[in-house]
This record gives structure tokens, sequence and C-alpha cells, in this order.
């Protein structure tokens, strides 16, 4: 009998929708998200805050999370483009972006 109590237990346990899941954030018991990230340097936790939805802290968590560990951190959303690059790599798109916009004003 207690095989089938466990059985339908996991059926029903997979049937409901699941939380997603942040690197370094938990929720609270009345709902809240707390954030907390490893510092590499000092070598302890470092507490981020606690926010009302999961997605805002997880945004909390992946900007420390690339300000310790750089471009190569893990993250729970993707990096965007801009941090990907080098700093001179974007200077020298945004010069050329704004010599760009120059030229056409000239133009007219």
């Amino acid at each position: 009998m207690a095989r089938r109590h466990r059985r339908t237990t996991a059926a029903t346990a997979t049937t409901v929708e699941k939380e997603v899941h942040y690197r370094g954030v938990r929720k609270r018991p009345w709902g809240r998200y707390t954030v907390e990230i490893r510092d590499p340097h000092r070598k302890c936790q470092v507490w981020l805050g606690t926010f009302d939805t999961v997605v805002e802290a997880g945004m909390t968590y992946d900007a420390t999370a690339i300000e310790f560990r750089g471009v190569k951190a893990k993250t729970n959303l993707p990096i965007p483009v801009d941090l990907t690059r080098s700093p001179s790599e974007v200077s020298t798109i945004e010069s050329s972006t704004a010599m760009t916009k120059v030229l056409v004003l000239s133009r007219k």
C-alpha cells in the first residue's frame, strides 16, 4: 500500500507547475525572494537584499556575479551583448556610430 501512495504523490508532483529556480535566489515562506552570492575575494556570503519578484532578484544576482567574476560569470539570464565585448570594442563602435550620424547630418 505504501508504494501506491508514493506513486500517486509523485504523479501529482509532476503535474503541478514547478517554480523556476534562479541561482542565488531563495523564496521566503511569506512569498518574497532573498538574494545572496558568495564573494570569491573575501570568501564570504554577501546579502544582496529581498525582492518582490523572482526575476528582479535574479537580475540583481546576475549584476553582482558579473561585477565579481566578469563576463564569464554564471548568470540566470543571458548577458547583454555590450557586456561581452571589451571596453575598447564598445568605444570603437560608439565612436564610429557617432561619426556616421555626423556625416548624415552634414549631407543635408
